[in-house]
């Protein structure tokens, strides 16, 4: 999680110096458990399979959004239902295939420094993960809370100039 001074740079400045437009960092490191690595061990990798698609996702009966997966590196989210209902914007992501329809989806706010690690599970019609930012203003607690939704597909969209 950034630093406060690191969030306190403007959108405007972080363009300026080429900076990404949030200041919330994410690395994958890959490997294995219980065992030491083997040379032919298929590690996860970053996939497109979800670009194009469009997903909503019911939390409770009273808290949906939708995403739809941009490109590469962008998703955009709008509350449909809840207490975010009517905001929306566009944020960093990272899209890793760990199996069949199972996918690791990381995004990276930029408004308010969130980090969400979040498995979706298209086979299944679900998600499950966590989100963490700080608690409110106070640059010294964290904030890491559990989330999970339902999934359904929506559409899926082929651009053809990708």
């Amino acid at each position: 999680m950034p630093d406060e001074a690191d969030t306190r740079i403007d959108p405007f400045t972080r363009v300026a110096r080429g900076m990404e437009l949030t200041a919330v960092q994410a690395d994958f490191v890959h490997g294995v458990v219980g065992r030491p690595p083997a040379q032919d061990d298929a590690l996860h990798h970053a996939t497109t399979e979800l670009v194009g698609m469009r997903n909503q996702y019911r939390y409770s009966r009273t808290e949906c959004y939708e995403h739809v997966y941009l490109n590469n590196n962008f998703y955009a989210w709008q509350c449909l239902q809840g207490v975010e209902q009517g905001l929306a914007d566009v944020d960093r992501c990272h899209y890793i295939k760990l199996a069949e329809a199972l996918y690791l989806f990381v995004w990276r706010e930029k408004i308010i420094p969130t980090l969400g690690v979040v498995l979706i599970d298209l086979a299944q019609g679900k998600t499950d993960g966590k989100i963490v930012g700080y608690q409110g203003g106070d640059f010294g607690a964290l904030s890491n809370f559990a989330v999970g939704a339902s999934a359904q597909v929506l559409n899926l969209t082929r651009h053809q100039l990708t």
